[in-house]
């Protein structure tokens, strides 16, 4: 070999070590895996407001990540515990039993379970009433993402932090290290004792320096330029004096009153200061628990629940609600400067989505001639009453009538299953056909679809409402009717608009994805949140949680060794 084949060969085997032209060197195993759910985050709030995003907050997840705006939940019960739960799940209502925030058994019990009350434990630290049921995700079925984080890597940790006891519970799975949501009677953040029996020190010292205490009279300003929101529309002031908060802006926080501090700290949560409170306690356990530091990869979830309430008492459309997303923005940036200093972006896996969408409140619908309204539940109740007596026995002479319906908690309305057992099949869905004759004879109300009429295969996409309502069906949880709204109809309630219509607006979120194998971009391919654990165990190389029903968001994923 001459002096020149040998040098050839040299450079020939040099350059089989070299990646290719246009790769990029190896991705690392993610160190921290973060979900952030933002409630309320309705699919349209990141894409109208995008132009006045910074360049950290959103824009740096669609910069350097992906984006599907064309993301929506393919059930009907628009809540935040069914889309928690689905979101740290992989899995539809119809599996995990979640099907609702409240589920009604009987009679004897008007009030509902909530979806999250576990009277087999107590909070941590201990409410007024000792006795008194603490919260759990005792009521999920199957595990989470989080669950099979651990599984496949023992060394693995996960915790979550949220407002809402339900946001923090379910998107965590069933057996976190560590999970803490805002008692809204006392400000502090608590856990359960399904979680452990004491708050872990940094928690008590983060609830003794009171917080919330010390942002009494503090004013929410408006984040950008008054002419910014000259395209939003205004809100009838009384829904504002409703909180405390004020008819315009700049709206202050009311006193603290040690002595009643239950009205303060609602006013508080509706605020961009109750998102504040959840990242500065994120950041503490980030710090503290030392995540994205050890052998295997880590788990955060943090749920972002002051949306949820801006959204309920100003509407989707309001100045309110564009404002809060711009402030939201910036908590976002925060948020990944914390994490580039603890962990390092590039070592993260972030997903981040909303439980629900939002539907525009009737008040503005009717304005501009489109229609709408306000089902007036009491009304249908004490209809459906009267109509179904005649299916049982008269009550004795003196007797109060029998209780029918327990409970419109829409989508579902739920019948004493109890008396309904008493009549003979046939007879049973006379009275429920009879039921849905009533319920359809009422203006707002769209489709009704009998839970008997949900068992077996799935109906097609095209049948709407059977198949919303089928994939939120749990033959224990749900009611016995399940009722979708007409298009900008609402219920009768304290607020002025909401998510329970099953509509494409209350289904209707943002995915964004971002980390090792994300190709950055926007995406309009269908997308469902449940895809969101089936993806991130495909990122991660792990099994996704049992019985997934998601698919993995392949359009946005490198797939080069």
């Amino acid at each position: 070999m001459n002096h020149l084949q040998y040098l050839i060969a040299i450079v020939f085997c040099l350059t089989l070590g070299l990646p290719a032209e246009g790769s990029e060197p190896r991705a690392t195993q993610p160190k921290l895996v973060v979900v952030i759910v933002i409630d309320q985050l309705r699919g349209d709030l990141v894409t109208r407001f995008e132009h006045e995003f910074r360049d950290d907050g959103f824009r740096r997840l669609e910069r350097e990540g992906a984006l599907f705006v064309n993301a929506h939940y393919s059930y009907g019960s628009s809540e935040t515990a069914p889309g928690h739960a689905t979101i740290g799940t992989g899995r539809l209502p119809r599996q995990h039993g979640v099907v609702a925030n409240k589920w009604y058994f009987d009679a004897a019990n008007k009030s509902g379970v909530h979806a999250v009350t576990d009277v087999d434990v107590r909070q941590i630290p201990a409410k007024p009433d000792v006795n008194a049921p603490g919260a759990s995700p005792r009521h999920l079925i199957g595990p989470g993402f989080g669950d099979q984080l651990k599984v496949s890597d023992r060394r693995s940790r996960v915790f979550a932090v949220a407002l809402k006891d339900r946001a923090a519970i379910f998107t965590s799975g069933k057996r976190p290290d560590g999970a803490y949501w805002w008692d809204g009677t006392t400000g502090n953040f608590v856990t359960s004792t399904w979680y452990r029996d004491k708050l872990p020190g940094y928690i008590e010292a983060f609830n003794a320096a009171k917080p919330c205490e010390k942002l009494a009279g503090s004013k929410w300003n408006l984040a950008l330029d008054p002419f910014a929101y000259e395209g939003c529309h205004p809100v009838e002031p009384q829904w504002h004096d409703y909180l405390g908060l004020g008819a315009a802006f700049p709206h202050a926080l009311p006193p603290f009153d040690a002595a009643n501090p239950r009205a303060y700290l609602s006013a508080l949560y509706c605020t961009p200061f109750g998102n504040d409170l959840v990242i500065d306690m994120a950041e503490a356990i980030l710090r503290n628990e030392k995540l994205g530091s050890g052998p295997a990869a880590d788990m955060l979830c943090i749920g972002l629940s002051s949306n949820d309430l801006v959204g309920h008492y100003f509407g989707p459309d309001s100045i309110e609600m564009k404002d809060m997303t711009i402030h939201t923005d910036r908590q976002l940036a925060r948020l990944f400067g914390i994490l580039e200093e603890s962990v390092g972006m590039k070592d993260c896996v972030i997903a981040l989505t909303g439980d629900h969408g939002c539907t525009s409140t009737p008040l503005l619908t009717q304005k501009l001639r489109l229609g709408g309204g306000v089902l007036d539940l009491p009304k249908v109740q004490a209809r459906l009453d009267d109509q179904l007596q005649g299916f049982f026995p008269t009550p004795d002479h003196g007797q109060p009538p029998h209780t029918i319906v327990i409970n419109l908690d829409l989508p579902w309305i739920y019948l004493n299953q109890a008396l309904l057992a008493t009549l003979p099949d046939d007879k049973r869905r006379e009275a429920l056909r009879r039921a849905v004759e009533v319920l359809r004879g009422f203006e707002g109300v769209n489709d009704v679809i009998m839970a008997d009429d949900l068992a077996g295969p799935m109906p097609s996409p095209a049948e709407t409402t059977r198949y919303l309502a089928w994939r939120c069906y749990h033959p224990q949880r749900s009611g016995q009717l399940f009722v979708q709204l007409a298009p900008f109809w609402y219920k009768t309630d304290d607020k002025i608009s909401g998510h329970d219509g099953g509509s494409n607006h209350d289904r209707h979120v943002p995915i964004y994805l971002f980390g090792p194998r994300i190709k950055p971009g926007r995406y309009f391919a269908e997308a469902d949140p449940c895809d969101i654990a089936t993806t991130l165990a495909s990122l991660l190389g792990i099994e996704p949680p049992l019985d997934a029903s998601g698919r993995v968001l392949h359009e946005a994923m490198d797939s080069r060794p």
